[in-house]
């Protein structure tokens, strides 16, 4: 009975310390929205060049000894998308959708340099380097099947598709002595099926698989440029909040979860799986 007792006490202190701690980290959430953020100013520094790699197979020509670059010169000539993607189009487009991004989420946004005389420091100041961002083209194999007349049929689909790959770095200007740990996010973007199956011809018999596909295109990876810009921008900001958030913790106590702010809710929830990871 004392046992059981006992049992009930540690559960109990153990759920109202969780809830402490939900309450901690919806309180300082809320003030650094509420009052901080706009106290806060981001000094940017934008990448000036893009990244891109073919990962679809090319063969070199026989016979050819080949260097790595100039290996990689040729894949990147048959590529579909890369060689035509401009450097300075994707940038502008990523670069103006994060800082507008950003500033919507009521953080003050310069760019790092002469323009950042404009922003004076403010009780925040952070600086963001867009580190590195990378495209890759390849393609995405998928298997589409499906039974008919108790006999199974399979057929491997290969899909365009484009990845991009960010690294960022960020860091309290007033913390200089610790040194940022690359912040890393990828998305994909790829063909999408539209209609896929099979089909008994009625003049053969045979068994034949359809495939109707919306096909990858390059004003579609413009438009990823703006859209990842955005959700970046959104883990940036999460990032300097969980910070925030972390740095007003009591001692010997640490949050028990990442949060995200949803700015068109305007709620704090958890972020699950839709932040930076650490590289």
């Amino acid at each position: 009975m004392k046992s059981s007792r006992f049992s009930t006490i540690i559960l109990l202190t153990v759920v109202s310390i969780a809830l402490a701690s939900c309450s901690f980290e919806r309180k300082f959430g809320q003030n650094f929205i509420a009052t901080e953020a706009s106290k806060s100013v981001v000094f940017l520094e934008p990448t000036g060049y893009l990244f891109k790699t073919n990962l679809k197979n090319t063969s070199a020509p026989k016979g050819a000894k080949l260097k790595q670059t100039e290996l990689e010169a040729i894949k990147f000539e048959n590529s579909k998308f890369l060689k035509l993607i401009s450097d300075s189009i994707f940038l502008t487009r990523f670069t103006e959708a994060y800082m507008a991004e950003l500033n919507a989420l009521g953080l003050n946004v310069c760019l790092d340099g002469a323009s950042a005389t404009d922003c004076p420091p403010r009780a925040h100041n952070f600086k963001i380097t867009i580190d590195q961002l990378e495209l890759q083209e390849f393609d995405k194999t998928i298997t589409d099947e499906q039974y008919i007349y108790n006999t199974v049929y399979q057929k491997d689909i290969n899909l365009e598709a484009v990845s991009m790959h960010a690294w960022f770095l960020i860091t309290e200007t007033a913390n200089t002595n610790r040194q940022p740990k690359a912040l890393y996010a990828e998305n994909q973007l790829a063909e999408e099926i539209v209609k896929s199956g099979f089909l008994k011809s009625r003049k053969t018999g045979k068994i034949l698989h359809q495939l109707k596909t919306d096909k990858l295109s390059l004003s579609k990876i413009y438009a990823m440029a703006e859209e990842l810009g955005r959700k970046y921008a959104s883990y940036s900001f999460d990032y300097i909040l969980n910070h925030y958030i972390y740095s007003s913790y009591p001692k010997n106590s640490k949050p028990q979860r990442y949060l995200h702010y949803n700015r068109f809710t305007g709620k704090l929830e958890s972020a699950g799986d839709e932040h930076f990871t650490r590289q």
